[in-house]
């Protein structure tokens, strides 16, 4: 029964991933890849950020 159940979900997933490789243009595909990367570039950098100034507030402490 569970077995049933699992591969007919398994089987609707991959119909949903070949309706949107099928409707979805290659180009429309390259820019959500490219704004994901940019939002992950985005939040790399404010990381950076905080680190650079928690060593700031550390370095005060000490001096």
């Amino acid at each position: 029964m569970f077995g049933l159940l699992f591969l007919r979900g398994i089987i609707g997933l991959l119909i949903v991933i070949m309706l949107y490789y099928a409707l979805v243009p290659k180009e429309v595909r390259k820019v959500n890849k490219l704004t994901r990367e940019l939002g992950d570039l985005q939040l790399g950098n404010r990381l950076k950020e905080q680190i650079a100034s928690l060593k700031d507030a550390i370095t005060k402490e000490k001096g």
